[in-house]
């Protein structure tokens, strides 16, 4: 955060819950919850753009006609972490346990304003110009992207304090529903790509995730719920994906098809988590299945959380991406 910035809005105040149907008998809004973070800073090292070309292979993308796609900045393919990850222990968001510094390149840190209070976000690098996130975290042009992030509060040189330039929010978003919990932020000027920061793929429209396929999902909300706690250091949770039909046994019609639920397997996301990423490999790299977005109000571990189901809002997503042509992507394979 800029000094002008720290000097308007201090420390901050709350962290945007996880979004919640109206219609939800067990369910709530969530409160604000303390938010301490407030010494971001912006790296400054260069990288030099992608002459490539992402647009012939784009209007195969709704048929699925075209297998393997990679999304590509210079030398960087997407989801393939230059500092890989850490995942043979179960690790935990609540109750946490920390990620390797770097090993998200992807994941994103938003700073939300409203008024006098800052929220937290989190969201998703797709390609230097993009960044992924939830709709309910509301984001808005005066708002702030941090990429390169690990501990909130041990700002480094490979922080980026990224303005944002525009915001589109799926038009079938509601809030009573929570169906459609997915907005695209376009960043006023480019991620600078390097070992800390680097694109996560995204899948194709057809693309099939099977229940039981172990995944992981990260964030920097809480850790705990009684007592409230949170870590400043990214944490990492490794869970299964469960089906719709054993999710809609809890949750019932609430469950709609551009949902996706996983968890229940003694950890879960929790307050200050939304819009980060569920992300499962797939041919060797991870792609965004899933952006948090609802659940249970005291995070429980037994209970699945539910995500936006990303292969259900792909065909919007080109159709935004088109609209402002960014060299994200290299031939599919």
């Amino acid at each position: 955060m800029t000094e002008e910035s720290r000097a308007k809005h201090g420390p901050g105040t709350g962290s945007l819950a996880l979004a919640l149907p109206s219609s939800a008998p067990v369910c709530s809004h969530i409160g604000k919850v303390p938010f301490t973070h407030k010494d971001l800073s912006p790296s400054d090292e260069e990288w030099r753009p992608h002459s490539g070309s992402w647009w012939p292979w784009l209007h195969d993308l709704g048929q699925c006609q075209v297998g393997g796609w990679y999304m590509a900045e210079n030398l960087l393919e997407c989801g393939v972490p230059a500092i890989p990850p850490e995942l043979s222990d179960l690790s935990r968001i609540i109750n946490g346990q920390d990620a390797v510094p770097g090993s998200w390149p992807w994941m994103a840190y938003l700073q939300v304003i409203k008024g006098e209070d800052v929220y937290q976000c989190g969201g998703s690098l797709i390609c230097k110009h993009w960044v992924i996130t939830a709709a309910h975290c509301s984001v808005e042009t005066t708002d702030k992207v941090f990429l390169g992030v690990y501990d909130l509060r041990a700002p480094d040189k490979h922080w980026q304090e990224l303005d944002v330039e525009e915001v589109f929010i799926h038009p079938n978003f509601t809030l009573e529903t929570v169906s459609y919990d997915v907005a695209l932020i376009k960043l006023a000027t480019p991620a600078q790509l390097n070992e800390r920061v680097s694109p996560v793929c995204l899948p194709r429209p057809c693309d099939r995730f099977r229940p039981g396929t172990e995944c992981v999902t990260t964030g920097w909300g809480w850790t705990s719920v009684d007592p409230p706690d949170a870590s400043t250091k990214l944490q990492q949770a490794v869970l299964p994906l469960v089906s719709t039909k054993e999710c809609k046994k809890i949750f019932g019609d609430r469950i709609t098809d551009q949902m996706i639920c996983a968890g229940a397997n003694g950890v879960s996301s929790c307050m200050g988590d939304s819009g980060g990423p569920l992300m499962c490999k797939k041919n060797g790299a991870w792609t965004l299945v899933g952006i948090v977005s609802w659940g249970d109000l005291t995070c429980p571990t037994s209970t699945p959380l539910v995500y936006s189901r990303v292969t259900a809002v792909m065909s919007w997503v080109w159709k935004i991406l088109a609209q402002y042509p960014c060299p994200c992507f290299s031939k599919p394979q």
